[in-house]
């Protein structure tokens, strides 16, 4: 028998128990079956199942929590030797072996330790300028919030085939010196207390350690194909917050063997964010207003998407609310015009914005507004 895991077997474990069959990125069987023998009497010798319990890869919806909840022997690996623990400690309330804190150490906790089966406590899938840590309820990421690929220009160079301009920022990116907090075991609901689409600023991090904003500008419009931005799709708003409003080239994930498009990051409700392509390498069918689904594999996630809300139109589970009131102007995005403050200040839509100050001659009124820049948006930019 051959166990997916560092440690040794627990003897009352059965080697039918475990398939050669694995999750894709879990690394568990499609199916276990685990039984634990209890000794009641010795009369009556090993008498019943203290424990009988069958999992299928479906029911393990943490699969994807980059976490070490379930590292309850504390080696920095989750394995055998934390499962004998959890059965040791079954149906009482050991603070150690209870992962979800539910009171009583249960069949969720099993299903969240074998959900991070195999898991190396030191790996995650953020750059190496990420630092990752966990607590006993968080994935605390801090991250400089500048992202390990380059960005820009903003010089007016750039020519951006989305918006079919060159693009100009006056605002550079900038160490911001972000930590946040992401639920390893997300909440759901169906009245969260943030409203995605009503909220600017950051609404989740990627592996890049760049943050992602909702889909809109700081002007009220859409972002993507309106504001200029750089190659891998980003911009910096007035504090040099670098961010994303759309899915990025230079995201470099690993797309799964099945065709399902790789990790891209965390949305601050805890839920799992990938690209845009479901299993068999095309765009998912069936996500629901916030853009998510449900798989058997990595349970509820959020996919970026080609066309509107682009990123998230909701959260589907209860977000960190430490998260928000920072980052972009206080807490949101490049005020309107792609990061112009003359334009933000009297609410001039990005497009408005941008098709004024890339004209030769009004390049200032991306931070004066004046009434000749009025004139010309109201005579070729409407």
């Amino acid at each position: 028998m051959v166990l997916p895991a560092h440690d040794p077997v627990p003897s009352w474990v059965p080697s039918s128990a475990w398939p050669n069959a694995f999750c894709a990125h879990a690394k568990i069987p499609q199916t276990v079956e685990i039984k634990k023998m209890v000794k009641t009497d010795p009369r009556l010798g090993y008498a019943g199942l203290g424990l009988a319990v069958t999992l299928s890869c479906a029911t393990l919806v943490h699969a994807q929590a980059i976490n070490c909840t379930a590292d309850i022997d504390g080696d920095g690996a989750v394995g055998g030797t934390d499962l004998a623990g959890l059965l040791a400690y079954w149906l009482t309330d050991n603070a150690d072996a209870d992962l979800d804190g539910s009171g009583q150490v249960n069949g969720q906790d099993l299903a969240t330790l074998l959900s991070q089966w195999g898991l190396d406590c030191d790996v995650n899938p953020f750059c190496d300028s990420v630092q990752v840590e966990y607590t006993d309820d968080m994935m605390v990421v801090s991250t400089s919030g500048l992202p390990c690929h380059e960005t820009g220009p903003f010089d007016g160079t750039y020519f951006d085939p989305y918006t079919g301009q060159y693009c100009f920022n006056p605002n550079t990116p900038s160490n911001q010196n972000n930590v946040w907090m992401i639920p390893t075991t997300p909440t759901p609901t169906n009245a969260p207390a943030i409203d995605v689409l009503n909220t600017l600023g950051p609404i989740g991090v990627t592996i890049t350690g760049a943050s992602f904003y909702n889909p809109y500008d700081g002007g009220g419009v859409p972002a993507p194909g309106n504001i200029c931005m750089d190659y891998c799709q980003g911009h910096a708003s007035p504090d040099g917050s670098y961010h994303y409003h759309q899915m990025s080239p230079c995201f470099n994930q690993n797309d799964d063997p099945d065709g399902h498009s790789g990790l891209i990051g965390y949305a601050f409700d805890g839920y799992a964010v990938y690209g845009l392509n479901d299993t068999g390498g095309s765009p998912p069918t069936d996500l629901d207003q916030c853009g998510g689904h449900t798989d058997a594999v990595r349970g509820y996630h959020y996919h970026f998407q080609s066309e509107f809300p682009f990123t998230l139109g909701c959260y589907r589970g209860e977000p960190e609310l430490s998260n928000f009131g920072g980052g972009g102007d206080g807490p949101g995005d490049g005020p309107g015009g792609g990061g112009c403050s003359g334009c933000a200040a009297l609410m001039i839509p990005p497009n408005v914005c941008n098709c004024v100050h890339t004209t030769p001659g009004y390049e200032g009124c991306c931070l004066d507004w004046t009434p000749d820049c009025q004139a010309y948006a109201d005579q070729f930019c409407n």
